[in-house]
């Protein structure tokens, strides 16, 4: 090599390990943070969600509340290492050790508020939700499981109605097509079972919940079940920061062992089940091993106080229907089920 090509080698050496040693120090050389963050969402925060969400409560619902679980989260696991991580594999990862009980409930709500708000869309003018339904693949399956259309909504509806405290109401699915409503309370799971313990001081569910995966390690030891890699929780929050970590971190669950909350399986569960829920409900006992997220709702204050008022939650599940990604959904369950579909008689 020249004497010109060694000094020019030289000196590119030089500049690399001077910003190495300036802009990165030599302990995140192997290991540099990957924060988790927002991702936009494919609608416009700034106009609301028709009569659903006013531009405000969606930009706190999207932003400010979304942000703020992942700031926290951040706070919480600090290390390069849990930071490469996505957020589905930080609750599958905490949701045994007691000691990280506050760190699962803000992956947990990050996972589900994203979910939620990717189950959204504005409404289109002059569009009919119902018969929107009526024109979809999974309408013959609802109409057979449900009686119709509207009792489903209702059915539904009032499940969100009837909960008392947050949480979510899930629609659910299974590997063959059959279909279930079921809730998640407070920082409740669908991932794994030892999660989907959670209580309703009425009854007892075990659910199941899908997220969005950020670029990262897959599950370990586990199997989706499904085609596509989900990514990152999306949307988030920005008003003036709350405190980082209120008081006590509250994850209720039940006193019984959670082999008597059996029935269907989480697609990242690989125990058995051994026999199914509350016998009186269209809910896990008709399912398969495996259930799917078609879509949930939110069943937070935060989400109708302003624009609907504190007794609001009757008027905001009415209007859900009219923002929610009928198409979307559709796309779920064909994707989730492996059954050919076709008219169905309705249930007598």
């Amino acid at each position: 090599m020249s004497i010109a090509g060694l000094r020019a080698s030289s000196s590119l050496a030089s500049a690399l390990s001077a910003w190495k040693s300036t802009k990165c120090p030599r302990q995140f050389w192997g290991a540099r943070r990957h924060l988790h963050s927002r991702i936009e969402l494919d609608y416009n925060v700034d106009e609301g969600l028709a009569n659903f969400m006013s531009p405000r409560t969606l930009k706190i619902v999207s932003e400010e509340y979304q942000q703020g679980l992942l700031d926290r989260l951040n706070e919480m696991f600090p290390d390069a290492a849990d930071q490469r991580k996505s957020v589905t594999q930080l609750v599958i990862d905490t949701a045994s050790s007691g000691k990280d009980a506050l760190g699962f409930s803000y992956a947990s709500h990050a996972l589900n508020n994203s979910f939620f708000l990717n189950c959204l869309r504005p409404p289109k003018n002059d569009e009919d939700y119902e018969d929107k339904i009526h024109n979809l693949l999974i309408a013959p399956s609802i109409r057979a499981q449900f009686g119709s259309l509207p009792h489903f909504i209702n059915n539904f509806s009032s499940a969100a109605r009837g909960m008392s405290g947050s949480g979510y109401i899930w629609f659910i699915t299974d590997a063959v097509g059959n279909l279930a409503i079921q809730p998640t309370f407070a920082a409740g799971t669908l991932l794994i079972r030892s999660r989907a313990c959670t209580e309703n001081p009425a009854a007892r569910h075990e659910v199941l919940h899908e997220g969005r995966f950020r670029d990262g390690p897959q599950p370990t030891q586990l199997n989706t079940g499904l085609g596509n890699t989900p990514t990152s929780p999306t949307s988030g929050m920005s008003h003036g920061p709350a405190p980082l970590h209120p008081s006590a971190p509250v994850r209720t669950l039940h006193s019984s062992p959670c082999s008597h909350l059996d029935g269907a399986r989480s697609f990242y569960d690989n125990e058995p089940a051994d026999r199914a829920l509350d016998p009186s409900a269209r809910s896990l006992r008709n399912l398969g091993e495996k259930i799917y997220p078609l879509f949930c709702v939110s069943i937070h204050e935060h989400c109708w106080l302003l624009d609907h008022g504190v007794w609001g939650k009757e008027k905001y599940m009415k209007e859900f229907w009219s923002v929610l990604n009928w198409e979307a959904v559709n796309e779920r369950y064909l994707t989730f089920t492996n059954t050919k579909f076709g008219p169905q008689p309705l249930r007598k």
